[in-house]
């Protein structure tokens, strides 16, 4: 009877620990069931979020300065997670500076934000959560998406196309904008938009020798961080190929200082002796680069490609398009690519002097007047193409010639 009663009583005991096993192990797999669910369904919201950022920083980029959020609000129902469309409140998308050095994300004013933040958030029930007393979860996943400026490959010529002439070329509409770009290039598509799109941009000078022809408009000389001619000069040698930062000044990521080039025509001659490198040998330093070939004669202005074989007219560079802010300020607006087709050298004589002899081609099939443009005088149109990336692929919140965007959530 004794052994019975043992052999009974270890039976009570087994059941007792099977009932506390399937107890704990239907809890381990309630859980994992749960677990694999929020894993899935917090991806979905990641992937939600990533695509609702991209898209917001998409139609910041295409019109800076206007909110995204509807954008955002309805590419997110697109997306779904945990069964159901992603739905992004109007709080939950957020403008901001992104900070790449410090990868710090500040909320700002759409009018001044390069980066879109999205936060997706909901509340999914748990199915075998309330056998642990937990019925919901409060998820939440973030992404950032910024619009990065690039570095240029090519150096940057110091020469900053007045803003207004660009807009006035494109009946008002403003070069920073889709609209404006679009026009331009559908303006420059064809020979004739070519010739209507050429600028004559004359030095600044106050007192050339003689009546030279007068040109559409004056450029900036551009000298980055102080009015130094030869900061000008070595602009042009390409000396300040770092890229944009070369044309940072103070606190204020577009302003940069420009050369008055008044008065004795340094601004002229320099221009016109350096882009051909046509200077003393002392003064060209090493690595100097040659914007144009040396000029095949005095009576003709054409800037010939010096990379080519032959007389090939026209050389690509990037310039900035600017807005004169002060007597020695300029703010740049964008950088784009120029197609340099004449420089005028003045002939034989000093510096502010021009010729009647000396004619750029291009100007004449434009049935533009073609002769007698002070030396320095450049000639040539924009292109809206998007200047290549080089050196690196740096990215940064300085101005660029091109924009990059990165989910940098």
């Amino acid at each position: 009877m004794r052994q019975f009663t043992r052999l009974k009583a270890r039976k009570g005991a087994t059941l007792v620990i099977a009932a506390v096993l399937i107890v704990v192990v239907g809890g381990m797999a309630a859980f994992a069931v749960d677990l694999a669910r929020i894993y899935s369904g917090v991806n979905e919201m990641q992937t939600g979020a990533d695509a609702g950022a991209m898209a917001g920083a998409i139609r910041l980029q295409d019109a800076p300065g206007a909110s995204p959020v509807a954008v955002v609000q309805s590419f997110a129902t697109s997306n779904s997670a945990f069964g159901s469309a992603i739905s992004i409140a109007s709080g939950d998308v957020e403008g901001g500076i992104w900070d790449d050095s410090t990868k710090t994300f500040t909320i700002t004013a759409w009018t001044i934000a390069n980066a879109v933040r999205v936060t997706s958030r909901t509340t999914p029930s748990l199915a075998f959560g309330r056998l642990m007393s937990r019925s919901s979860l409060n998820a939440n996943r973030s992404a950032t998406a910024w619009i990065a400026n690039q570095s240029t490959r090519d150096c940057i010529k110091p020469w900053g196309v007045p803003l207004g002439e660009v807009s006035t070329l494109l009946g008002g509409l403003s070069i920073n904008t889709q609209a404006g770009v679009n026009a331009l290039a559908t303006l420059v598509s064809t020979a004739a938009g070519r010739y209507t799109a050429t600028m004559i941009l004359g030095p600044r000078i106050s007192n050339p020798f003689g009546t030279p022809t007068a040109p559409d408009t004056t450029f900036l000389a551009l000298t980055g961080a102080s009015s130094s001619r030869k900061e000008y000069q070595n602009a042009i040698l390409g000396q300040n190929c770092e890229g944009t930062a070369d044309y940072i000044v103070g606190g204020t990521d577009q302003e940069i200082a420009i050369q008055p080039g008044q008065g004795n025509g340094d601004i002229p001659r320099t221009t016109a002796d350096a882009v051909e490198l046509d200077l003393p040998p002392g003064q060209i330093p090493t690595g100097a680069v040659r914007t144009c070939k040396t000029q095949v004669s005095n009576t003709d202005a054409t800037c010939y490609d010096p990379s080519a074989t032959g007389n090939v007219a026209g050389v690509t560079v990037t310039v900035a398009v600017a807005t004169q802010s002060g007597v020695n300020t300029a703010v740049i607006n964008t950088l784009m690519s120029f197609r340099l087709m004449c420089v005028f050298r003045g002939g034989n004589g000093g510096p502010g002097r021009s010729s009647a002899a000396e004619v750029c081609p291009w100007l004449t099939a434009a049935g533009r007047t073609a002769n007698n443009y002070v030396e320095g005088t450049l000639v040539g149109y924009l292109i809206p193409s998007i200047a290549l990336v080089g050196n690196g692929n740096g990215l940064g919140n300085v101005i660029g010639g091109a924009q990059k965007l990165v989910l940098v959530r």
